[in-house]
């Protein structure tokens, strides 16, 4: 069996993290394969130690649970939401303190910032990722050995800590099992027990050059809020926060005031620049209840935020940790700090409430009776692009169909604007080109400039939040560049046969390219096709610059590094394919890789890790 195939049978059918895993399936897989190279020989030798490891955890759990009362597993399941906020809290505050001696604003600071924790060093990032994931392997792996028990208790048994603490190492060894099923990173051995992760491509550089597009698109959109159509809340603050020592339950007065609420009016900036992602949410229709999302979200946020600033330390009882709130508190407090009408309210509250099929990702609440707990990092640090598609992907049943086509819209409307704005020479064209009823293709979007002619397939994706939808996201990718192989290559054949077209295909340099929403490929050519995103395109259109802006947090000064990508007319049209082929570049020239050592029982990983010291790119 060759390799590729073997990994796909790993990932989807024999995954040795599923509940369902046998290791005598996967032994057979490897039977297939005729002669075993050193990648399969080194994945079969993790898979096996872990796999043995994690089926010997897996049944001392169950003889565990065998032996708890119903109320010592719902104790069991309370430990996993104090632990991951405790964590959470504890982290914010590490990170608080390493900020009090920076001079410089950077933007992937908290990816740079290194914490120790159980023998190991990560990232700030990392670890407060770590505390959701955690909890959702921890919640999955024991409602399936507790066949789906409820939570009947209000408080923690000390007892359930380490066994808790003791599922983190299979955390980090099914994110690498992913990282190679997945990301196309495989196990090289360096010496006995000790390996190293290693990428047969740049994906792990491409990851991270997505992560600085996204937050500087971001960023500079908040530089540019003149314009944007704040939905104010009522001026209503959280006044007299108490949390409970015992029990974890927060009160909290509701006080209105005359002055606006800064905190939440920031964050709504936040959330609604957000949508760059997402440009179809501009369509009245969903614009409104991605709003009324963002609303609600808030009020959970401000809680929290509330909640950090109530804690001075980190010295205290672990069920104080569990931040609970009274449901018709919780529901009183979001009418009124979001003027929304009750039932909107309690819907995104219950659609945000976890249901034992999602991720806390994003539905970061937990009904436990009259209380609803809250996770501080899905709600405080969560990546709200994520979460707010989910909901509408769940909320309306024609916006799936409906995105593709507002996102092709946008992408016309919004490159005309811009060259309308150039005064360079340039036409815009979409939509069928037939020769007969049989021989036709549809055309999502051409550009022709004075020089050139672009040629583009729009794909419309979702955030792809994990290593799985990671690689769907490349399979669409993958097609939409057959896509538009396929279409050039008719649109050129019969050029001539086409009538009442505004393009020729005559004479002029022809540039193929799929246009997304999303930056994760952006910036890599498959087959002679380049992959872009949106943001991207208007960039070269409308800024025509490439650099960064650092600042100092200590002088408040800004400065600006930036070279033209254009001057001329003529340089417009020609350097597209250039920037194209050379926008990461840019990115790949300001980081470097350092290894990082992770010490899972017996056996030491190490994982390469991106890191960036320069700052902000200019939009």
């Amino acid at each position: 069996m060759e390799y590729e195939k073997l990994i796909t049978k790993l990932a989807y059918d024999y995954n040795i993290f599923n509940k369902d895993s046998s290791i005598e399936n996967i032994l057979e897989l490897f039977k297939d394969t005729n002669e075993i190279s050193i990648k399969e020989l080194n994945l079969l030798i993790f898979i096996i130690i872990n796999e043995k490891s994690y089926s010997n955890f897996c049944k001392e759990l169950k003889n565990i649970t065998n032996i708890y009362s119903d109320e010592q597993l719902s104790s069991l399941f309370l430990s996993f939401i104090a632990i991951a906020n405790s964590d959470s809290i504890d982290i914010t505050m590490q990170y608080r303190n390493k900020l009090e001696n920076e001079k410089e604003l950077n933007m992937v600071s908290m990816t740079n910032s290194n914490i120790k924790l159980e023998n190991n060093y990560f990232s700030c990032n990392d670890i407060i990722d770590t505390t959701v994931d955690l909890l959702d392997f921890n919640f999955k792996l024991f409602k399936y050995i507790t066949n789906n028990k409820e939570i009947i208790s209000s408080t923690i048994n000390y007892m359930n800590i380490d066994l808790v603490r003791e599922n983190n190492k299979f955390l980090i060894l099914k994110t690498i099992y992913e990282y190679i099923c997945f990301e196309n990173a495989f196990l090289s051995e360096v010496s006995i027990y000790k390996y190293k992760i290693e990428y047969k491509d740049k994906f792990h550089i491409l990851k991270y050059i997505n992560l600085l597009k996204v937050n500087e698109k971001l960023i500079s959109s908040l530089m540019n809020t003149h314009n944007l159509k704040i939905y104010y809340f009522d001026n209503i603050y959280i006044e007299n926060l108490k949390i409970n020592e015992m029990t974890g339950e927060i009160f909290f007065d509701i006080e209105k005031k005359s002055v606006k609420n800064m905190y939440i009016e920031g964050r709504m900036k936040l959330y609604i620049n957000s949508l760059v992602i997402y440009h179809y949410y501009y369509d009245k229709n969903y614009n409104d209840m991605a709003l009324n999302f963002f609303r609600v979200f808030i009020a959970l946020d401000y809680i929290l935020y509330n909640v950090s600033n109530y804690i001075t330390d980190t010295k205290h009882n672990i069920n104080f940790y569990l931040f609970k709130i009274n449901k018709k508190l919780l529901s009183e407090y979001c009418t009124k700090i979001t003027n929304l009408d009750s039932n909107i309210c309690d819907d995104i509250i219950e659609y945000l409430t976890y249901d034992n099929k999602s991720s806390f990702w994003n539905k970061p609440l937990i009904k436990n009776g009259d209380f609803y707990h809250l996770l501080i990092t899905p709600i405080k640090y969560g990546n709200i692009i994520f979460i707010v598609d989910e909901y509408m992907n769940n909320k309306t049943t024609c916006f799936k169909d409906k995105k593709g086509n507002l996102f092709e819209k946008f992408v016309v409307d919004e490159i005309t604007l811009l060259l309308s704005e150039k005064k360079f020479f340039y036409k815009i064209d979409h939509g069928k080109y037939k020769i007969s009823k049989k021989e036709m293709e549809e055309i999502d979007f051409i550009l022709e400039t004075k020089n050139t002619i672009i040629v583009a397939e729009i794909k419309c994706i979702r955030y792809p939040f994990n290593s799985q939808l990671i690689q769907r996201y490349e399979t669409i990718i993958n097609k939409a560049v057959d896509q538009i192989i396929r279409k050039t290559t008719f649109l050129i054949k019969n050029n001539k046969k086409f009538q009442n077209k505004k393009i020729s295909f005559q004479n002029k340099k022809i540039i193929k390219c799929v246009i997304t929403n999303y930056s994760l490929f952006s910036g890599t050519e498959r087959s002679g096709v380049y992959i872009i995103d949106i943001n991207m395109l208007r960039k070269y259109i409308n800024v025509g610059k490439e650099g960064f802006i650092k600042y100092d947090l200590s002088t408040r000064e800004k400065h600006e590094i930036a070279k033209n990508l254009y001057n001329t007319e003529d340089e417009f049209s020609n350097n597209f394919e250039i920037y194209f082929m050379s926008s990461n570049s840019f990115y790949e020239d300001r980081i470097k890789i350092i290894t990082k050592k992770l010490k899972i029982g017996n056996f030491e990983i190490s994982i390469p890790t991106i890191i960036e010291n320069k700052l902000f790119h200019y939009e």
